[in-house]
């Protein structure tokens, strides 16, 4: 009999996607070199706005640049990070509107 195969821990389509995510964040963080929160740190993550579920990944309109402690500041504070923008964009979508796409 043969030896069955390990399940896998990420299917290939969401592998293709971190692949194209890897590639894009790179160029997003080069082109907003400053945190949206704190704008004297220099942004060395992505936050996404709306979630990370299937096509949210990879859409660069729901991407905002931060820092690891403007990453925390948003995490600990969603109401907030609810009325401050980004270029016009909310730091966090309205609740229950997460891991959703807009129509």
């Amino acid at each position: 009999m043969k030896p069955r195969k390990p399940i896998r821990k990420v299917s290939a389509e969401r592998s293709k996607r971190l692949r194209e995510y890897a590639e894009k964040r790179k160029v997003f963080l080069a082109e907003h070199p400053k945190c949206a929160v704190f704008p004297e740190r220099k942004s060395t993550e992505v936050h996404h706005t709306r979630g990370r579920i299937g096509r949210l990944l990879n859409m660069i309109e729901f991407w905002v640049p931060v820092s690891r402690k403007g990453h925390d500041w948003i995490n600990a504070n969603p109401s907030e990070a609810r009325k401050r923008t980004w270029y016009g964009m909310p730091l966090l979508c309205a609740a229950g509107q997460w891991n959703t796409v807009p129509k």
